[in-house]
């Protein structure tokens, strides 16, 4: 036997703890019209599947390449509650395909659940009889089902439009063998005749073109699910992308600082950049380090309007003169930050200004 699926609106939300939750079934409701009846399901109908532990597998859109746990692994779990057939499923964040599911159920995006069975083949699991109603209000065969095999439970894009995988007409002789007098021969004539068509070909027609309006309803919610999701997934990468560009402005302002002071060591040529202060020399390493002197740098300038700072350690500021010529002044700086200088002497600049003007 082929699988039928089922679905059900509005019954799955995004739960703490990057988990799903909903209901998949819904007991004693009944269906749309499923091409000449219309279908609802019993408590206890999923028991005896739920007691034998078979592995059932929790998916996006019934897409075995989308899984999102089974009840084997532990990551998913089913039961029978008095409403209906509930479900849960442990997301993992790490996993692309869990976490664009989530997010598309947490803005409601993705709103549907639905779920695959198997009816037995002799049909012990369900029970066919007239008096059913459609949604328009029209009479039909009720098929009510008692005993299934639960196949696997969905997160679906597409609304409450319950659909079969099943040859229609198939369901439709399984109804009336139930329901016939066992006196009377049930030949595709008489099934169709049952039903109110012309012939079995009429009949077939009406099948085939009740299960093509599902299906075109399908396809389009499906696709426009896609496209939604395909929008979630831009915005990720987009967010993605400032991150990044955020990151590599912070490794940037990192490496400038790094090469304002590793440029005067190696004596390649570098420009230091005003924001990150002025490079000194460490008291007791010879090497040098980058520490805020801008006011050290304005104090220099006031006292010696012809000198510009090019560095320092805790006791000398080297400068430049404007003629060219490089020299040392001895500073020192008070308890309120103001600065004192002594004589400058020509000179006595250390190894690792190299000569390179780098204010």
């Amino acid at each position: 036997m082929e699988s039928e699926i089922r679905s059900l609106k509005g019954e799955l939300r995004a739960a703490p703890g990057f988990k799903l939750t909903g209901l998949a079934a819904r007991y004693n409701v009944c269906s749309f019209n499923l091409g000449g009846f219309v279908e609802k399901i019993v408590p206890g109908a999923f028991s005896s599947s739920l007691a034998a532990g078979d592995k059932i597998v929790i998916t996006h859109n019934h897409d075995a390449s989308r899984v999102l746990g089974s009840t084997k692994s532990g990551t998913g779990k089913v039961w029978d509650s008095p409403e209906g057939l509930r479900f849960s499923v442990q997301l993992d964040p790490a996993n692309t395909i869990h976490s664009d599911v989530y997010n598309s159920v947490k803005r409601g995006d993705l709103d549907s659940n639905s779920f695959a069975f198997v009816a037995p083949s002799d049909g012990s699991g369900e029970m066919w009889a007239d008096g059913g109603v459609d949604e328009k209000g029209q009479p039909c065969k009720l098929r009510t089902l008692t005993n299934v095999a639960l196949k696997d439970v969905a997160v679906v894009c597409y609304p409450a439009y319950p659909t079969t995988q099943v040859d229609a007409r198939s369901l439709t002789e399984r109804g009336l063998l139930r329901v016939a007098p066992r006196s009377v021969p049930i030949t595709p004539e008489a099934l169709a005749r049952g039903q109110g068509f012309a012939s079995v070909a009429e009949m077939e027609k009406a099948s085939l073109r009740a299960a093509r309006a599902v299906l075109n309803h399908q396809a389009n919610q499906i696709a426009d699910c896609q496209d939604r999701d395909l929008h979630a997934r831009a915005e990720r990468c987009r967010r993605i992308i400032e991150a990044d560009e955020e990151l590599a402005r912070k490794e940037n302002l990192a490496l400038r600082k790094a090469e304002c002071v590793l440029g005067i060591i190696f004596g390649r040529r570098s420009k230091a950049d005003p924001a990150l202060g002025y490079p000194y020399e460490a008291a007791g390493t010879g090497a040098p380090e980058t520490y805020p002197y801008a006011e050290l740098a304005a104090a220099i300038s006031k006292s010696f309007p012809d000198h510009k700072l090019l560095g320092a350690n805790s006791s000398q500021a080297y400068t430049k003169h404007a003629s060219g010529s490089k020299w040392t002044v001895p500073y020192e700086q008070d308890s309120a930050g103001n600065y004192s200088f002594g004589k400058p002497s020509v000179g006595g600049h250390p190894i690792w200004l190299s000569g390179e003007d780098v204010s």
